[in-house]
């Protein structure tokens, strides 16, 4: 079979979401598949991307993000010498079976438009892959009813999360009978192992673990809630992973006063996450948006209680009380709230983070990417493609 994975991630690098579309592009290799990666030059330089390619896969690097130009834009993609560039022509050459896009959010593919223009002439199946969602107002008309074409056509639409598929038929305004909810395959894999509890330190010590992203993960939300409760909790913040804006963090944590409470780790290998999880006392996500944080899914399977936003996939693996702390809004205000919450109960921990091991184990797929692979087979199996090389109507999605 010949998969075609596109990426509408442009700015950021391989991350979360794209664990997704790797792993299965990493299985159909193996399977013997013919695989396109149509990626971001960022995300391309991923260890991970460089092996697939080594490995047989044919990677093209997208060399700017669509977006809708009107006029313009059909005028040069009527120019020969200029088609080369343009997505639809490596798929035509490629002539895909299916065709994978992940989408860093829920709705890039209104940027997409000439994609699914070609997808649909030329009746070639697709899968759309949600990750981020929000609560959003509604587009102008013809952008939605844009959307809600493509979602329509699409063999399935992939959330993370049943807090992010509801949040789309809500803002679509009609239910997706296509909708399936799956998981992310994790890095790795506590299961089988003994747990140790925490160490106890002297101060309680909390861990975030993963891209030190100041607004995406709600870290200002967090150091501004420990800096109006340090005099009366001493409490320990250590962050392991990449941070984007170094000098902003840094003059963040001095805002609040936190500069002998917060550490920062940097990269770590999977040796030293797991040490990460392992160290921290609680595990904190305090994001304002999210598909279903890998990281939230790992302190579970780590046996960590968590005090984390109400975002993204929190409402299906985690329960206020039971094994986790949520905030009861993503503010400042709300995180305070739960870190009070929790502190006056620190005894409790380790129970807590036992109720989440156990609950990750009921809860878990035990082949994420058997069951995303087996979404892309059954796709592939209905229409047939004509692979012309250019969408016949100027407009979106027709």
């Amino acid at each position: 079979m010949r998969i075609a994975f596109v990426s509408t991630i442009f700015h950021y690098p391989w991350g979360g979401p794209d664990k997704r579309w790797t792993a299965m592009a990493e299985a159909a290799r193996q399977r013997g598949d013919e695989v396109l990666l149509a990626l971001a030059p960022r995300t391309a330089e991923h260890p991970r991307i460089q092996a697939l390619r080594a490995d047989g896969a044919e990677l093209w690097l997208r060399p700017r993000q669509s977006a809708y130009l009107g006029r313009l834009d059909e005028m040069r993609r009527r120019i020969p010498v200029l088609r080369r560039r343009f997505l639809e022509t490596q798929l035509a050459k490629f002539r895909p079976d299916v065709v994978f896009i992940l989408q860093g959010s829920s709705y890039d593919i209104l940027l997409e438009y000439h994609l699914i223009g070609w997808l649909v002439t030329n009746r070639v199946p697709y899968v759309l892959s949600c990750s981020l969602n929000m609560p959003m107002a509604p587009f102008e008309a013809r952008h939605m009813d844009a959307i809600k074409h493509a979602f329509s056509r699409a063999a399935a639409v992939l959330f993370m999360s049943s807090e992010n598929r509801r949040l789309a038929e809500e803002f679509l305004g009609t239910p997706l009978q296509n909708a399936e909810l799956v998981q992310n395959p994790l890095d790795f894999d506590f299961a089988g192992t003994t747990i140790e509890p925490a160490p106890q330190h002297a101060r309680p010590r909390l861990g975030f673990i993963g891209r030190i992203d100041i607004e995406h993960k709600g870290l200002d939300l967090l150091l501004e809630a420990l800096g109006k409760i340090k005099e009366e909790h001493g409490v320990d913040l250590h962050l392991t992973g990449p941070c984007e804006a170094p000098d902003e963090f840094v003059r963040l944590v001095a805002k609040h006063g936190m500069q002998d409470r917060v550490t920062l780790h940097g990269v770590a290998s999977p040796e030293g996450l797991r040490q990460a999880y392992q160290e921290a006392e609680m595990v904190v996500l305090t994001s304002r948006r999210e598909g279903c944080a890998s990281v939230m899914l790992e302190a579970m399977m780590a046996g960590r209680v968590q005090l984390v936003t109400p975002v993204g996939g929190v409402g299906d693996w985690l329960t206020d009380g039971r094994d986790a702390f949520v905030a009861d809004e993503v503010s400042s205000a709300g995180v305070e709230r739960a870190l009070r919450r929790a502190l006056a109960v620190r005894e409790r921990w380790p129970g807590m983070g036992q109720a989440a091991r156990q609950a990750f184990e009921q809860e878990r797929e035990h082949d994420p990417v058997g069951r995303l692979m087996g979404i892309l087979y059954r796709a592939a199996a209905f229409p047939s493609p004509t692979y012309r090389l250019l969408p016949s109507s100027n407009e979106p999605f027709v």
